[in-house]
C-alpha cells in the first residue's frame, strides 16, 4: 500500500519531469521537440507541450518553425492546435522567405491551405526568391490548391512574380503573355490533371479545353 501510495505520487511528477525536460532539449541547429513533434503529426505530444509552455513559435536555425513543420507534412489537426495556441501564421523561414501556407502548397495539402487560410494567413506575401503561395502550387503543379487560392475572396494580386519569367511564361512550347496569369494559372493546372487522370475520356476533354485557352492566345 505504501508503495502504491508513492508511485501515485512519484509516476506523475517524473511523468511532468520528462515533458519539461524535453521543453529543454534541443539540438545544436535549434530544432525542438515540439518542431519534432508537430512534423510527425503526434497530436497528443503537441497537446501535452504547448500546456507546459513549449515557445509555439521558437525556430530553428534556418528560420524552421513547429507551423511550418507541420503544414509541410499536412498535418492539418497540429497545425490547427499550434494557430489556436497562437502561433504567428505568416512567419517566414530567414532563409528562404517561406510561409507555413508556401510549405502546405508545396506538398499540395488543400485541408491545411484551407485551415492556414481560415487563420489569416496572406497568400499574398512572397519569398525571398519573388514567388507567392499561388506561384508554389502552379508549379508544383496542385490544381485544386490553385483554385482555393485564386478564390475571389482570397487573393487580388494575379500579377507574375519578378523573376527571370516575368516578361512571359513558356508553356508546352507556347507563350503566355505577361499580365495573363489567369490563363496561365488555368494551363498549368489543366495540365496537371492531363498528367495525373489514366482516363481516355478525360484527357481528351482536358486536351480540347488546353486548346481553346492556347486559340485566344494573341
Amino acid at each position: 500500500t505504501t508503495i502504491q501510495i508513492g508511485l501515485s505520487w512519484i509516476l506523475p511528477f517524473f511523468a511532468k519531469f520528462i515533458y519539461y525536460l524535453l521543453l529543454c532539449v534541443s539540438r545544436q541547429d535549434g530544432w525542438s521537440s515540439l518542431m519534432s513533434a508537430s512534423q510527425n503529426g503526434h497530436v497528443e505530444v503537441v497537446d501535452k507541450l504547448l500546456q507546459h509552455g513549449a515557445t509555439v513559435d521558437l525556430q530553428d536555425k534556418d528560420g524552421d518553425s513547429s507551423l511550418m513543420a507541420a503544414s509541410q507534412e499536412g498535418h492539418v489537426e497540429v497545425v490547427d492546435q499550434l494557430l489556436q495556441h497562437g502561433a504567428t501564421v505568416d512567419l517566414q523561414r530567414s532563409n528562404t522567405g517561406y510561409t507555413a501556407l508556401m510549405f502546405a502548397c508545396k506538398g499540395g495539402h488543400l485541408d491545411t491551405v484551407k485551415v492556414l487560410m481560415e487563420h489569416g494567413a496572406d497568400p499574398l506575401i512572397r519569398s525571398l526568391a519573388g514567388v507567392t503561395a499561388l506561384g508554389v502550387a502552379s508549379t508544383n503543379e496542385f490544381p485544386d490548391v490553385c483554385n482555393e487560392l485564386n478564390q475571389p475572396d482570397r487573393t487580388t494580386d494575379v500579377e507574375y512574380p519578378e523573376t527571370s519569367t516575368e516578361k512571359e511564361e513558356v508553356v508546352e512550347g507556347k507563350k503566355v503573355p505577361k499580365g495573363d496569369y489567369k490563363r496561365y494559372l488555368k494551363i498549368r493546372a489543366l495540365r496537371a490533371t492531363l498528367w495525373r487522370t489514366g482516363k481516355r475520356k478525360v484527357k481528351r476533354k482536358v486536351k480540347a479545353a488546353i486548346e481553346t485557352l492556347y486559340s485566344n492566345l494573341n
